[in-house]
Formats: C-alpha cells, sequence, structure tokens
C-alpha cells in the first residue's frame, strides 16, 4: 500500500494508530474507501443478516421518541451505515416524523446508500462526519463501528509501557518499539499495565472515545447508541493479554496485522468503560451494559420468534412448502442475532443527554 510506504519513507515510522487509519480510510486505497460494510461473509452485520434488527430498532427508537416528549422530527444520526440496511428496515418500522442522517465519509459509498434509500426522499440526508449538522433532538447510532477506530499498540516491557510503531526495513513492513508518542497517551496506559506482564500486549483508541464525544455534541437531546465487540476494565486485558487486534477478509480471521494493508478490515475490542467515561465528561449519564442478546430480548425479539413458529406450523399443515420454508429461514436469521459465540455477545452501550 503506497500510502503506508510513502508515509513511513517521509516521516520514519509511524505509530499503529497512524498505519491502521489509512490502511482503513485512505481515501484511495483504504479498505472501506473500496468495500461497503454489510456485504460479503467477512463484513457482515446484524442489520444485514436480518431486518428483524431493524425493526427492532425501530421500537427501541420509538421508546426514546416517546421519552423525550415525541418531538418533530425525531432524528437518528447513524455513523457506518454500510450498504443502508438498518437505515432502510427502521424507516419502515417506525411510526413517528423519522428524520435520518448518515454520517459517511466516502462519496462512492453514500452513492449506494442514496441509491438504496432513495424511496424516502428528503427525510434522508448525508453528511461527512459527526457534528456537521446543528445538534438535533433524537439519537446516535453506531453498529460494529468503534472496533474499526484507529487504536495505538502498546506492549509492557520492564513495567512499563512501549508503543508499537511501523516501519519498513528489507522492503517489508515491521514493527518498531518505542517511546510513547504522545505523553496523553500516559495515563490511558497506567491501568492496564497494573493488570499485565511483561510481554503482554494491549491497545488504547483515543479515537473510539473522541467518537462519543463527538455523538454527544451532535445531540441537544436524546441518546448515543453503541453496539459493538468489546469489554469493559479490566476483563478487557486479563482476557486478552496478546491484544485483541485482528484482521478479517473474505476466508475469515487472520492474526497479520501488517499483511496486505487496505485489503483486509482491522478490528480491536472496544474499551467500554472508556466510553462510558467519555460520555459522562460530556455531560451524558451512561446506561448499564447489556448484551445484544438481553437488549433484543427486551425489545420483544422472543415474541417475534414465537409468532414466526406459529406462522411456520400454520403454513406447514395449509399445505404451503414455500411459505414454511420462507418463515423457517426467517426464524434462523432473527435467532442468529441473539446466537452465544456470534452476534448474540455484541455489546449494548448507551447514554442520555437532557
Amino acid at each position: 500500500m503506497r500510502a503506508v510506504t510513502d508515509r513511513i519513507d517521509r516521516d520514519g515510522p509511524i505509530t499503529f494508530a497512524d498505519y491502521m487509519r489509512l490502511a482503513l480510510y485512505d481515501p484511495a486505497e483504504g479498505f472501506y474507501a473500496r468495500r461497503v460494510p454489510g456485504s460479503g461473509a467477512g463484513y457482515r452485520t446484524s442489520p444485514s443478516l436480518s431486518e428483524w434488527f431493524g425493526r427492532l430498532f425501530a421500537r427501541w427508537a420509538t421508546s426514546v421518541w416517546e421519552d423525550l416528549g415525541r418531538p418533530d422530527p425525531f432524528t437518528v444520526v447513524e455513523a457506518g451505515a454500510g450498504r443502508a440496511d438498518l437505515a432502510a428496515q427502521a424507516l419502515e418500522a417506525f411510526e413517528g416524523p423519522l428524520r435520518w442522517v448518515i454520517v459517511e465519509p466516502f462519496d462512492d459509498v453514500a452513492a449506494r446508500q442514496r441509491e438504496r434509500l432513495g424511496a424516502w426522499g428528503t427525510a434522508v440526508s448525508w453528511q461527512r462526519s459527526l457534528g456537521d449538522e446543528p445538534p438535533v433532538v433524537g439519537c446516535v447510532v453506531a453498529n460494529e463501528v468503534l472496533d474499526n477506530q484507529p487504536v495505538h499498540l502498546l506492549e509492557k516491557a520492564g513495567g512499563q509501557a512501549v508503543e508499537i510503531h511501523i516501519g519498513v526495513a528489507d522492503g517489508r513492513l515491521v514493527e518498531v518499539p518505542a517511546p510513547l508518542s504522545d505523553p496523553a497517551l500516559g495515563p490511558l496506559v497506567a491501568a492496564a499495565l497494573d493488570e499485565l506482564e511483561d510481554g503482554d500486549r494491549f491497545e488504547v483508541s483515543p479515537a473510539a472515545a473522541d467518537c462519543v464525544t463527538r455523538a454527544a455534541g451532535t445531540l441537544r437531546r436524546g441518546t448515543v447508541l453503541v453496539i459493538d465487540y468489546g469489554d469493559e476494565e479490566p476483563d478487557l486485558w486479563r482476557r486478552r493479554p496478546s491484544g485483541s487486534l485482528v484482521t478479517y477478509r473474505d476466508e475469515g480471521l487472520g492474526m497479520d496485522l501488517l499483511a496486505d494493508p487496505g485489503e483486509a478490515d482491522i478490528t480491536a475490542h472496544v474499551n467500554f468503560s472508556a466510553l462510558a467515561r467519555a460520555a459522562a465528561a460530556a455531560g451524558m449519564v451512561p446506561e448499564p451494559l447489556r448484551t445484544q442478546r438481553e437488549w433484543l430480548q427486551a425489545l420483544g425479539a422472543g415474541q417475534v420468534a414465537d409468532d414466526l413458529r406459529r406462522r411456520q406450523e400454520e403454513a406447514e399443515l395449509a399445505g404451503d412448502h414455500a411459505g414454511m420454508v420462507q418463515l423457517l429461514a426467517e426464524r434462523s436469521r432473527l435467532s442468529a442475532l441473539s446466537a452465544r459465540g456470534g452476534l448474540g455477545d455484541l455489546l449494548v452501550f448507551s447514554a442520555r443527554k437532557g
């Protein structure tokens, strides 16, 4: 990837955060500049798997709308909308005055989203980054977005933290241990050092916390909703002494973080404790963390599954084989949203403002 090697040739070794930012978000060569999340085996998300995710989200959004006194309009700001599956599903299911704003920095991706959502006309709009518009009343949602925010990679050595930079040697990308690139990282790494042994690795992501800060600034009143893989402190570090960074390609999970930058997704577990601190500092009230499985059940996923089962049995008794198979598939996709060891283990973070 020329964007990475040119940067290193010009400036010397770069932080892993800068490497990750280039590999994922470079306008010409970045992974997300050339692929739309939600499509393909390596990028499947809950809204792309089952239409019931968006329908149940609409129930949650309706409760937020009612708690806010049914404002008109009620605005959902979505970061990282991918193929716009969530927007399409929720816009169809929501029964109030809904306005949907998609945050999308890449024009090609936004063009595909506009094509998908054309039927909703001016109810849908786009902006390039959070905070480009005046604050709204509603909610900000980020579904499987913050695990792709750039992270600083660190290793405990001699009781201290060294930061892993990325350089070039013999024409290959290599790791280069170095002092912390920014003194501001010091307080962020201190708590992790107490939980780890020499040689253990971990990540910190000021970028993810900043997303929550900017999301809070996007709202006059309302709720920030983040759904992602991650953990709370100190379990985030104790359970993953080698760190949580992995890559995803069409063929599956990978561990070589430096192979073919721009050709693979790179993710790190979200530190939900850091998100809660950022939300509180921005004047929001964090709510208890839940799994996606618990969140969907609270929204009625179990009743939906029972209804689909009943309809499936009725179709079978009526001899409607095609209808029975269709309902069975719909039940299976709904079940996958709550699966243990899969999407059901995603964590749901929310924080209220006003």
